[in-house]
């Protein structure tokens, strides 16, 4: 590689898996957040994201089909772009009886989806603006 061009920057891959039971959801939204906070969103941002963190987790819970809820987030260095992934889940997991989590997270996140070949919500977050 020449001198004047730099290696592009790695991806950064956080990944938390925890018992699949609701006493561990402070613990993936304390995850989520510090993790986003060190990647630079700001307090808006981190709030969304413990708040969708949270209905994903809740859903994977109520499913009652895993033993673990896992969150990752992923980083892109080319767009800025993170994804944070919560699963297990599938089409059907977020709708609930009275109030739907998957309306509270697209509310959040348009963006956001179940990728039925990861089995997990995929919820993108734009990069903070340029301060």
């Amino acid at each position: 590689m020449p001198p004047h061009m730099s290696e592009p920057a790695a991806s950064e891959r956080f990944h938390l898996e925890l018992p699949s039971d609701p006493a561990n959801l402070a613990t993936a939204r304390l995850f989520v957040a510090t993790t986003a906070r060190v990647l630079g969103y700001d307090e808006d941002a981190v709030a969304d994201l413990k708040l969708a963190v949270s209905e994903a987790g809740s859903a994977v819970i109520a499913s009652g089909r895993h033993e673990t809820v896992t969150v990752v987030v992923e980083t892109t260095p080319t767009t800025g772009m993170a994804t944070v992934t919560v699963g297990p889940l599938r089409p059907g997991d977020l709708t609930g009886d009275h109030l739907n989590p998957g309306d509270v997270i697209l509310a959040l996140f348009p963006g956001a989806h179940i990728d039925e070949t990861r089995d997990a919500l995929l919820i993108p977050v734009e990069p903070e603006p340029a301060r």
